[in-house]
């Protein structure tokens, strides 16, 4: 069935390509795996097990093919590379920060969760900068414009989004 004009299509091969309302293929190139297109772009994967994205001209989205890919939300996409560690892509194709982290979560309310390999985490914003001086044991998403965090004494502390404890 065909979804946001394009409809994924698997050769006698198990190839798989997205094709128009034509009948015409999207891709010079046939993938194992494509996913539809959600927020601009869609999820394909090589033979060789690595991820990347396409947009809705066929081209990929970033030369960089990466072990695991998340779809876009909120104008990013995080994407593991072969080391285990992850960052977010932009809609460029570029990586947001210069750090590869232990674990990312979804950009909410403007900010990520980002931990690093010592469990420490914090948030990035959408500048791909830390918010926090400070790295916590835990931190929740904001709400309200506040943050939950644990510090490494256990007490517990509220963030606001300049990255400065509240009361």
């Amino acid at each position: 069935y065909f979804y946001d004009g394009f409809a994924v299509v698997r050769r006698g091969d198990g190839k798989c390509n997205l094709i128009k309302p034509d009948g015409s293929v999207l891709c010079d190139e046939w993938y194992d795996y494509v996913s539809y297109f959600k927020n601009g772009f869609a999820v394909v994967r090589r033979d060789d097990w690595k991820w990347n994205f396409i947009k809705t001209d066929g081209s990929v989205l970033c030369d960089e093919w990466y072990d695991l890919v998340y779809d876009f939300e909120n104008g990013f996409a995080f994407v593991r590379r072969g080391d285990g560690k992850w960052n977010f892509i932009k809609s460029d194709g570029s990586i947001l920060s210069s750090e590869w982290y232990k674990s990312t979560d979804y950009f909410y309310n403007g900010f990520a969760r980002v931990q690093r390999d010592d469990e420490r985490w914090n948030f990035i914003n959408s500048n791909g900068s830390i918010l926090c001086s400070e790295w916590y044991k835990t931190v929740s998403d904001f709400k309200k414009g506040v943050a939950k965090a644990r510090r490494y004494d256990d007490q517990i502390c509220y963030i606001d989004t300049k990255g400065e404890i509240v009361d």
